[in-house]
């Protein structure tokens, strides 16, 4: 549920500032909400999901660092795959 707010907040970012380069005249409005939007997103809702993640993976002290790192670049590229589908 994280990731589909995260999405749908993502797309009313792009909303936004497509609406403010259509409509000049409101374009300070919506390019300050299009910026908010996207300092959401990108930094507490991704920042959430990656809590999220460490939460629910239980964690082995025989883990490396790679392995760790394959599993997060997989964990991001499905959620970027997916804002990007739509």
């Amino acid at each position: 549920m994280i990731g589909q707010q995260a999405i749908m907040d993502s797309y009313l970012c792009l909303l936004h500032l497509t609406a403010g380069i259509l409509v000049q005249s409101l374009f300070n409005a919506f390019a300050t909400a299009a910026f908010l939007k996207f300092v959401v997103f990108s930094i507490f809702e991704m920042r959430y999901l990656l809590f999220i993640w460490k939460a629910t993976r239980p964690s082995t002290s025989g883990e490396g660092w790679e392995t760790m790192r394959r599993e997060l670049s997989f964990l991001y590229s499905r959620f970027y795959g997916i804002l990007h589908g739509f």
